[in-house]
């Protein structure tokens, strides 16, 4: 965080990110209050991750071949509009569900572009010695912002209303907006140079070479699983907070546990890559720890409890995603780690949507804590998928 460019890179995005979570609970929240049930909550999860099947590797190819900074500028500048539009809707408490599906969905196409592109620029603001130190902090900004904003968020609803966390996140784009156009666009040396290492690869060319590394391979399965099964428990949470009778705010405090969570860990997760620790290893036991997590989570029945288990499952949440990121960017073949950061990203949405679906049907079928225990007991089982194959696979993150 030394450098003063990437400091405020990493600061404007964090405010932006913040004002995504402040989204996540007001419109989480207010769909579950218009529907009654977690099913609807799912569906909203799978239209906001739905664009990330063609979106994602799009953006990846597009931030190999293009200027990452008019890239992000644009299509950023496309995100702010659907949540103003809730944002006026809301005021009059005239928006419906149907409303509320179709602007997540608008303004997720974008999103899912932009996604790898500002990805691909943050380790490029610093020294290359200083990439993984500078990943490692931007994960730290991340659960902050994931900290500060849900809780804001669930605040914000309570006190005044969903309109105010729809328009601070159509607003909260503005300071990023500003920092890129402040960055000096990509030199056209590096651009050929880019382009030089692809060796004419073409989209699929560049997904097949990432396919083909066992350890790239496995690490997709692995992160795949993971979001399945534990990824849809934010966008899930009204349907918990709901089962402790409570609101907006609980839902706010419960998703800031998670990230806080995620803080605590990440000095340990610096120190396993700093020493090469395996990366599907550590993937494979964060796996377990979330599966055992959410099985006790399925046993609780108070808030203290609650949050000391989500904060678990955070530490483990950062040990997959800071594992997943680094090792996707420093061993994807050259040329396409924009494509294979597009493909992490792909996974991690896709995952979520998928397994959002399957738990509101869980939670509407099995009630809260039933689902939670089945899932628990599976992901354990599943986590043996990464741990058996970091064996054979000794590449580190």
């Amino acid at each position: 965080m030394r450098n003063p460019v990437f400091r405020r890179f990493v600061l404007a995005r964090s405010l932006s990110q913040a004002g995504g979570w402040m989204q996540v609970v007001a419109a989480g929240w207010l769909v579950f209050d218009l529907t009654g049930n977690a099913a609807a909550v799912g569906v909203l999860a799978v239209l906001s991750k739905l664009p990330t099947l063609v979106g994602t590797p799009l953006g990846g190819t597009l931030a190999d071949r293009y200027d990452h900074r008019r890239l992000a500028v644009v299509t950023l500048a496309l995100q702010a509009i659907p949540p103003a539009v809730m944002a006026l809707l809301a005021l009059d408490d005239a928006i419906s569900t149907t409303e509320i599906y179709l602007l997540v969905f608008a303004g997720a196409i974008p999103s899912a572009i932009t996604s790898p592109v500002l990805q691909e620029i943050l380790p490029h603001l610093v020294p290359e010695e200083t990439q993984r130190q500078a990943m490692a902090d931007s994960a730290v900004a991340f659960n902050l912002a994931r900290t500060a904003g849900p809780a804001i968020g669930g605040g914000i609803v309570t006190a005044v209303g969903v309109p105010l966390a729809f328009a601070i996140n159509s607003l909260s784009f503005v300071g990023v907006l500003l920092m890129l156009v402040s960055l000096p666009s990509d030199s056209e040396d590096a651009m050929k140079e880019r382009l030089g290492k692809r060796r004419q690869m073409s989209f699929r060319g560049g997904l097949r070479a990432v396919w083909r590394l066992p350890l790239m391979r496995t690490l997709l399965i692995a992160a795949t699983v993971f979001f399945v099964y534990v990824g849809p428990i934010e966008q899930v949470m009204p349907a918990i907070a709901s089962q402790h009778g409570e609101g907006a705010a609980y839902i706010g405090v419960l998703l800031s546990a998670i990230a806080l969570g995620g803080i605590a860990a990440n000095p340990l997760v610096r120190r396993l890559n700093d020493r090469k620790a395996p990366a599907l290893i550590m993937l494979g036991c964060a796996i377990a720890a979330s599966g055992l997590m959410l099985v006790l989570l399925g046993l609780s029945d108070a808030l203290v409890t609650d949050l000391l288990i989500l904060l678990a499952l955070g530490a483990a949440w950062e040990v997959v995603w800071v594992t997943s990121w680094t090792t996707t960017h420093f061993r994807s073949p050259e040329g396409v780690s924009g494509e294979a950061m597009g493909l992490l990203l792909m996974t991690y949405s896709l995952g979520v949507a998928a397994g959002a679906l399957l738990a509101g049907w869980l939670f509407d079928e099995f009630g809260v804590g039933d689902s939670l225990v089945g899932t628990g007991i599976v992901l354990i089982a599943l986590a043996a998928i990464p741990t058996v194959m970091g064996r054979r696979v000794t590449d580190a993150a």
